[in-house]
């Protein structure tokens, strides 16, 4: 995705997504999401249209294969009342963790991970 289109569904500006992108430590794009990973945290825009998001799932699946390899827990910053990400994140086994005034933070382990992951082969 490019940086109008993420800063346009994250409300943001493109700027601030190309920053982003910079100081990343690795990225998984695609056609309709973006998945940035920032030490252990992860960022996910999804541009999620009517029934046609196993594409997008399987993108999602494989980096998280490839990032688990390097790290065993992975965090999730939600910002509250985004239902969208929630049940995006749900799908993948992440659960919540804590909460603070504006975010929902989801946890997920690589063994939790490995175990729920068949869904999307």
């Amino acid at each position: 995705m490019d940086n109008e289109t993420v800063a346009r569904i994250a409300g943001t500006t493109p700027a601030k997504v190309a920053d982003y992108r910079l100081v990343c430590d690795d990225t998984a794009d695609a056609d309709n999401f973006l998945l940035v990973r920032r030490g252990d945290i992860l960022h996910l825009v999804a541009d999620v249209r009517g029934l046609g998001g196993r594409k997008m799932l399987k993108g999602i699946c494989t980096a998280l294969h490839k990032w688990f390899a390097d790290t065993t827990v992975l965090y999730a910053p939600i910002p509250l009342g985004n239902a969208r990400s929630m049940r995006v994140a749900r799908a993948f086994g992440f659960y919540p963790y804590t909460a603070t005034e504006s975010h929902v933070w989801m946890m997920q382990t690589k063994d939790r991970f490995l175990r729920l992951d068949r869904r999307f082969a």
